[in-house]
């Protein structure tokens, strides 16, 4: 899909008038090709986030948003106040999910651009893989990996302590 020559995105990007994406490489330079690959990532996990939103959304009582509407509420009050909150469970549910996954993102990066060019887009699973199995260092490799899970660990309890937090202040 990004390819300079036969790539969709350039094709795309050109048809709609960016003729700047005429023969563009996206993996020259690290910018670029994190966009690239964020690109990717977002592409990927958007049908899972759309969908418990969506259910979220369908679960948000009819009478209540009828009730908000009687009393005069805007649609951006109706949002602010009752939509919003509703589904902010399901909402911080989809962050801890999403971080979780951005930040173990392995398979993009690799089939992509390997690390590359020249490390800049290398992340943690990639150096991770590359130090266990391809310099055959697994302890550091395995330290690396224990690391990435402390750091999700910690994260995700930020989360579920801000999730209780918040909960009791309602």
């Amino acid at each position: 899909m990004f390819h300079d020559q036969y790539g969709v995105v350039n094709w795309a990007l050109v048809n709609v008038g960016f003729d700047r994406f005429d023969g563009f490489s996206w993996f020259i330079r690290p910018l670029w090709a994190f966009t690239a690959i964020g690109v990717v990532v977002v592409w990927q996990s958007f049908p899972f986030v759309a969908i418990s939103v969506l259910a979220a959304l369908q679960s948000i009582s009819q009478d209540v948003i009828d009730a908000a509407r009687i009393d005069g509420a805007t649609p951006l009050q109706r949002l602010r106040f009752i939509t919003l909150p509703m589904i902010k469970p399901v909402l911080l549910v989809m962050v801890v999910i999403s971080t979780i996954w951005d930040f173990k993102v392995f398979d993009q990066v690799y089939v992509m651009t390997e690390g590359g060019p020249a490390r800049s887009t290398e992340v943690l699973a990639i150096t991770t893989w590359r130090e266990a199995f391809t310099q055959l260092n697994f302890g550091l490799g395995s330290a690396l990996a224990m690391a990435m899970f402390a750091i999700l660990a910690v994260v995700t309890i930020i989360y579920v302590r801000l999730i209780r937090d918040d909960e009791e202040l309602s």
